[in-house]
Parts: C-alpha cells; structure tokens; sequence
C-alpha cells in the first residue's frame, strides 16, 4: 500500500465500476487507475465531487490578507502552526517560507473560481 501525490494536474473525469467504485482518474496528463481518490482541490473540490454525484457543501468567499517576504535564513518551516483568533477574525500561518495574515470578514462576499 502506499500514495502517489499529483499536483498540478486537471482532473477531467473519474470512471465509476458498475458498483460505483473508482476505477480510474482522467486528467489532462493522461489516466491513472485507482481504487482509491482523496479529493483535496481546495476550491475545486466541489467540481471534482460532481463527477461521481457527489455535492461538496462548500462555498468560497473573498477576504483580505497580506504576505510576507521571507527572511534568508530566517524561512518558516513547511510545518509551522496556524493561529487563529475567531474572537478578534484573524489568522496567520506560513505560506513559502514566510508569514500569511488574514482577516475573517463579518458579511464576506461570495467569491467564484471562474472570477
């Protein structure tokens, strides 16, 4: 057993067993047989659910934030923590080696992957 990990591939289809079980994954760099699929798009998980009938209940919305550079020398490693304080709507974690902060907006507007 064991995982491979794709990024930077278009899924454009998932092929279903007449039991309803993945047997393969289309993308636009050609197929992969699986029996198994971890669906993590982000904010196109809810496209890739649509292939096999399922709905992911899930909403983008705009928001504020800001980045850091990173320091040389003084990177944030991959796996530093995220804060948040859901009391005063911010956050903050590491985004390539340096600091991502974020606001939670009260009213957030809806925001679509097409733009």
């Amino acid at each position: 057993m064991g995982a491979e990990i794709y990024t930077n591939v278009r899924v454009t289809g998932i092929e279903l067993s007449p039991a309803g079980e993945v047997t393969q994954v289309n993308t636009d760099q050609g197929p992969i047989k699986t029996e198994c699929v971890v669906n993590a798009a982000g904010e196109w998980a809810p496209r890739i659910g649509e292939m096999v009938g399922v709905t992911i209940p899930m909403v983008p919305l705009m928001h504020q934030y800001l980045t850091t550079k990173p320091i040389p020398g003084h990177e944030l490693p991959r796996d530093a923590l995220v804060v948040r304080d859901p009391d005063n709507l911010f956050y903050m974690r590491e985004d390539v080696g340096a600091f991502l902060v974020g606001a939670f907006e009260t009213n957030p507007k809806e925001w679509s992957v097409e733009g």
